[in-house]
């Protein structure tokens, strides 16, 4: 268990394996575990659903507006606004829709 935090130092924006500790930029958190830090890095990219089941990868984006941004102009479909600022989910469990 690390009680002193001071020795990691700054990561400067960098994701990974920061001294004994993996930094998760998106979440500013350090995991002394491994198999948490791929579980919370997992759960917090922001991938399109419908790419990844057409072609098997995963196009990552950098913001939820990015991901809103492609998801309107590639597959015609909409996030709800409502869904995306008051419920307490995953971003990747929400519906689109077509209109």
């Amino acid at each position: 268990m690390i009680s002193d935090f001071k020795g990691l130092g700054g990561v400067n924006g960098k994701e990974g394996k920061v001294g004994e500790c993996w930094y998760h930029e998106r979440t500013k958190v350090y995991f002394d575990d491994f198999d948490h830090y791929k579980m919370i890095k997992a759960m917090c990219r922001l991938s399109c659903n419908v790419c990844n089941k057409k072609d098997g990868g995963s196009k990552e984006f950098n913001s939820v507006e990015q991901l809103k941004g492609h998801l309107l102009h590639r597959h015609r479909l909409f996030m709800c606004g409502l869904c995306l600022e008051g419920r307490k989910v995953r971003v990747d469990s929400l519906l689109t829709f077509a209109s």
